[in-house]
């Protein structure tokens, strides 16, 4: 038997222990209850004591309803917990009510400007479309090279560490407008991004990532990103609020802000252009100019990826002044007969350019473009080399009308996003997983209908004299069914506080396995739970309750 195995029989056992327990306290519950004040009504007086002298059977039937109103409303407050939870997280780190994607870099102010004239708009920020971050790898630690900073790691965390430094995901956060919580980024060490990180080189780490690497507040990672490397200081260490990591985060949860995530993008970026001309001349004519087996080549290396750099990697490549000319590599200088000064026309989503060669280089450049662009070339002439994404908040009240109007204005040349259809998709998957368990949780409600059932007929074979007594005195039917449904209207009032109990700490331990914290039981359910408790009573009392109050005296006191 494994382990798992094990736990499982063993948690099955502690189970039954519990239930035993509570079958136990149960009984002294009851003779506390049958002791309460009647405050001189009879048929409570009768009742109580009744229940009193059930108890067992009593306890049997409270259990029977607090494990099945309990295990119901735990299922279904803590999916209502969890839909809470989600719309706290996702609020947290997405701040708004609509979001347009795609926008080219050129028309991203007129844009701006256009939703801050609607009367419905409050707020409109800019985040890139790398929202949730792009790769890198870890290239070094604090100037030693990864492979020996992590060479004194213990084989088991040194080859996790050896994994988890490639694809490296950076996340960019828009500080100004929606600044990080610190409910759900709760501080470990040092301090979160504020507004005097925007544009600079400094970055947050989960404690997920601080468990893999042993980074720490004030430590200089040097990442890579495509062919180039950057430094980027760790400000602060924060534990995500749930397992997986605070949004937007990644696999090591490192955030930065979205303005130097989007200055590390600019610093290079592949991109597939067509190659239209050589020298003014269309390819397919100038392809006939070569050797026969290099025009073969021509059709296969017209689709170029082009490596576009700009900010301190153009000024590197370009000087400081911007350029129109490109550089190219061996490969295609020579499969295309190229030399320096040559030109060749780019074109790509209908846009073209013509551009001069300055220099020709051992490639690929950025491991797979034969040409280097620099951004300031392109940017005029190529809309969509970079796309942002404008975040919208809404006044109060206001989203639906503001969606409505921006999906007329802007769809469906660009994607327009309610926020709330993330947590109405959230909401969706977890009731098809709550529903189906609540469903089946029900089951046991059926089982107390028939355990209260059983009790009934129980207490009324021990009660047949007493009965037959009260109706031979003048007790009439209603008077008996009075008496028995009080008596069972006990029991659920019982029944529902136990399950109340129940209820709460089923909610308390699986809020500490998923880690949902300050989330309140909606007293709907609370109350319901309670309701259903007494209805479960009184169902499983109808039929007993009223065969009793058909009982003949003269045949009761013949038997007896």
């Amino acid at each position: 038997m494994n382990l798992r195995s094990l736990l499982i029989v063993l948690g099955v056992f502690g189970l039954i222990f519990l239930m035993f327990i509570f079958t136990i306290v149960s009984r002294y519950i009851i003779k506390l209850v049958s002791r309460f004040p009647t405050f001189n009504f009879v048929s409570l007086k009768l009742g109580l004591r009744s229940i009193e002298r059930n108890h067992w059977t009593v306890a049997t039937a409270l259990l029977a309803i607090a494990i099945g109103l309990g295990s119901v409303g735990g299922v279904l407050t803590t999916g209502e917990g969890l839909k809470d939870f989600v719309a706290d997280a996702f609020s947290s780190f997405a701040d708004y009510d609509i979001q347009i994607n795609g926008i080219p870099d050129s028309k991203i102010s007129d844009m701006e400007e256009r939703l801050l004239l609607m009367e419905e708009v409050k707020t409109v920020y800019k985040t890139t479309d790398e929202f949730s971050g792009f790769n890198l790898n870890i290239d070094k630690v604090n100037g030693k090279p990864i492979s020996r900073y992590i060479s004194d790691f213990t084989e088991e965390k040194r080859i996790k560490a050896e994994e988890r430094c490639i694809n490296v995901n950076l996340g960019g956060r828009n500080i100004e407008f929606n600044p990080l919580n610190p409910v759900t980024f709760k501080t470990v060490g040092g301090r979160l991004l504020g507004k005097e990180d925007i544009g600079k080189n400094n970055i947050i780490v989960s404690t997920q990532c601080v468990d893999t690497f042993g980074f720490g507040v004030g430590d200089t990672i040097t990442f890579r990103y495509n062919d180039y490397y950057f430094d980027m200081k760790i400000v602060g260490v924060y534990a995500p609020s749930f397992q997986g990591g605070g949004p937007p985060s990644s696999n090591l949860g490192i955030i930065t802000s979205i303005e130097t995530q989007d200055r590390i993008r600019r610093s290079s970026s592949n991109k597939e252009f067509n190659i239209l001309e050589v020298n003014g001349v269309k390819l397919s004519d100038y392809a006939k100019l070569l050797p026969e087996d290099q025009s073969k080549l021509i059709p296969i290396l017209s689709k170029t990826s082009v490596n576009i750099v700009g900010l301190d990697v153009e000024v590197e490549y370009f000087g400081p002044y911007g350029s129109e000319e490109i550089i190219i590599s061996k490969r295609l200088a020579e499969s295309f007969r190229l030399k320096i000064g040559d030109s060749i026309t780019l074109e790509e989503n209908e846009y073209m350019k013509t551009f001069v060669i300055q220099d020709i280089r051992e490639g690929p450049f950025n491991k797979e473009s034969d040409i280097i662009i620099p951004y300031s070339a392109l940017k005029g002439t190529f809309p969509d080399i970079y796309t942002y994404t404008l975040s919208v908040i809404a006044k109060e009240g206001q989203a639906p009308a503001l969606s409505k109007k921006t999906k007329a204005m802007f769809s469906p040349e660009y994607y327009v996003f309610e926020s709330s259809e993330v947590l109405s998709i959230v909401n969706r998957l977890i009731d098809q997983v709550v529903i189906p368990i609540s469903l089946l949780a029900s089951f046991s409600l059926f089982v107390a209908i028939i355990v209260i059932s059983n009790t009934m007929y129980l207490s009324i074979i021990d009660r047949k004299r007493e009965i037959g007594i009260m109706k031979a005195i003048g007790a009439s039917n209603f008077t008996v069914l009075k008496n028995l449904a009080i008596e069972n209207l006990a029991i659920g009032v019982v029944g529902g506080i136990l399950s109340l109990v129940i209820l709460y700490f089923a909610f308390f331990g699986l809020s500490l396995i998923l880690q949902i914290e300050g989330t309140p039981i909606s007293p709907l359910i609370l109350g319901g739970i309670f309701f259903l408790s007494l209805v479960v009573s009184v169902i499983a009392s109808i039929i007993p309750a009223y065969n009793t109050s058909k009982i003949r005296p003269l045949s009761v006191l013949r038997y007896e």
